[in-house]
């Protein structure tokens, strides 16, 4: 940082009585951007890798130091310790159990689908009423949506959990402890359509 001792010469002016602003250069500081309404000797050049400016804040010690603090502060962040990994929040045991608990339910429900698919009628259940009786129908397809959904649960709740800003236990278990809830609820809506789906008459599964 520079006082603006340095010879400074103002190319394009705004022609402006008592304000050099425009651009031009400055001794030792290359191409300059001047936006002063006092002498040189009294401004204040900041100087970057590509150009200095030319500045004349009403406290000029002041401004110095508060931009100076800035600048002790950008390097203290810079330097600070990273967050925790992706491999160090996920190898958790508790994020270990909830992804794993996740998953098998996950690929448990699409077994159990795949089990009873043979023995659902040609039209299910997809929406009840408050008293809790069907008023919308579909076809047997219909229920692979609801582990599809669970995947993605799952998959959204791991990727939003390796966003760096989000590494954190706590952030970490909510998010997964939402997607084995969202597995939960999706076992249960199946488990759900299966009485009202299926008949004395129908082939169980096996």
């Amino acid at each position: 940082m520079s006082d603006g001792e340095g010879r400074a010469v103002l190319v394009h002016d705004s022609g402006l009585p008592g304000l050099a602003m425009g651009r031009g250069y400055i001794r030792d500081g290359g191409k300059a951007l001047f936006f002063t309404v006092r002498p040189v000797d009294r401004s204040v050049a900041i100087r970057t890798a590509s150009c200095t400016y030319l500045l004349a804040p009403r406290d000029r010690a002041g401004f110095i130091a508060t931009l100076e603090g800035r600048r002790l502060q950008a390097n203290a962040a810079e330097g600070a310790e990273p967050g925790p990994g992706l491999l160090e929040t996920l190898g958790q045991p508790f994020a270990i159990i909830l992804l794993a608990l996740a998953a098998l339910a996950e690929f448990a429900l699409y077994g159990f689908i795949a089990w009873w698919y043979p023995a659902l009628p040609s039209a299910l259940p997809i929406h009840f009423t408050v008293a809790g009786l069907p008023d919308a129908w579909g076809p047997p397809a219909s229920v692979l949506l609801l582990p599809k959904l669970g995947a993605l649960a799952l998959l959204a709740d791991v990727a939003i959990a390796a966003l760096p800003p989000l590494r954190r236990p706590m952030t970490t278990f909510v998010l997964l402890s939402t997607a084995l809830l969202v597995q939960v609820f999706a076992w249960v809506a199946f488990l759900r359509l299966l009485p009202s789906s299926t008949t004395s008459d129908l082939p169980k599964p096996g």
